[in-house]
């Protein structure tokens, strides 16, 4: 399990509920080398709890349905 999906489950169990800048690319490091600059497909998909999440501006892309069902 990847610390994208580690996070995703944290949302999803109501152990987080606001995701911070630093929560996010600590997230998305690992599926690429250097500054992740996309969110991908899906990848919030189904977290009703999320609240609210911080972007950072190194991302320029958010995959499709990343934030369905939030």
């Amino acid at each position: 399990m990847d610390n994208l999906e580690k996070l995703k489950k944290l949302i999803q169990s109501g152990e987080k509920n606001i995701v911070t800048k630093k929560d996010l690319e600590q997230g998305l490091m690992g599926r690429s080398v250097g500054i992740a600059h996309k969110i991908p497909d899906s990848a919030f998909q189904g977290c009703i709890g999320l609240k609210s999440i911080t972007i950072p501006s190194s991302v320029t892309s958010i995959g499709t349905l990343a934030f369905q069902r939030c």
